[in-house]
């Protein structure tokens, strides 16, 4: 772990990711984004985007409950850090005497398998990229939904937890920091992503990236291939692959949308 959160306080997701992903030019890519999201056309699509976001303070507290971003209250929950061995060991008693229901809560979850979840949990990282994930949240609801907040405008063939509306955006950054991270650049054009991922095979393709990226990649790879429905609406990939360049952390929201 980099840094020794205490167990409340306030943060923002420009100071969880800058320097572990970016290495200080966070700034120079959001320009990046925001120029991409302007030309592009995407931020037109019904729903803002708003980069100062990326550095607005959020009042997190860590405590004996499951992560999570509550937009009414505006402020974030997440375990305690010394609580990491304890949920590992929960994880394993899970897997150890229901295998089958273990092994469905992760597939549904986004991972490969129980041993990714227990990859995760035993990353000494998992904190911090954990609350990395929950500050993404803020960003990213309404992002891929429609006008009614839930159902989302494009196409997938997964009920998986991170084709949901509020999950999306959140992992399409992930993938674009940790691409940042791995190569010194981000997917910057609208069928770069797509190109990707119909072109390179699924390990070499992941390979290097968390196991929390993976959830997102699993979601894409999943859906190569899926065409344009008769209704017009986009395939996940697709539309994924065009919103990514617009994405250096998760930063959009919905107005109106709490």
């Amino acid at each position: 772990m980099e840094k020794q959160y205490e167990s409340s306080g306030t943060a923002n997701l420009a100071g969880i990711i800058n320097k572990k992903y970016y290495a200080g030019k966070l700034k120079s890519e959001v320009e990046k984004a925001k120029s991409y999201s302007q030309e592009s056309g995407v931020n037109k699509i019904g729903r803002g985007i708003d980069y100062n976001k990326i550095y607005e303070k959020i009042p997190y507290k860590s405590g004996d409950y499951e992560p999570q971003y509550d937009a009414e209250k505006k402020a974030i929950t997440i375990f305690n850090q010394e609580d990491a061995q304890k949920r590992l060991q929960g994880w394993e008693n899970s897997v150890k005497y229901n295998f089958k229901e273990a092994q469905q809560w992760a597939i549904d979850n986004g991972y490969n398998s129980v041993e990714a979840v227990t990859r995760e949990l035993q990353n000494p990282d998992n904190f911090r990229s954990t609350l990395e994930h929950e500050y993404g949240h803020p960003y990213s609801r309404g992002v891929g939904a429609s006008s009614g907040g839930e159902k989302a405008d494009y196409k997938y063939v997964s009920d998986k937890y991170m084709a949901d509306p509020k999950e999306l955006a959140n992992g399409l950054g992930r993938i674009q920091r940790e691409t940042y991270q791995l190569t010194g650049r981000r997917f910057e054009d609208p069928n770069e992503l797509k190109a990707y991922v119909e072109s390179t095979p699924y390990e070499k393709g992941t390979e290097g990236y968390s196991e929390e990226a993976k959830r997102t990649w699993n979601l894409l790879y999943e859906n190569k291939g899926v065409k344009e429905s008769e209704d017009k609406v986009a395939p996940i990939l697709d539309w994924s692959s065009r919103i990514a360049p617009a994405l250096v952390g998760v930063n959009k929201q919905l107005d109106g949308v709490s």
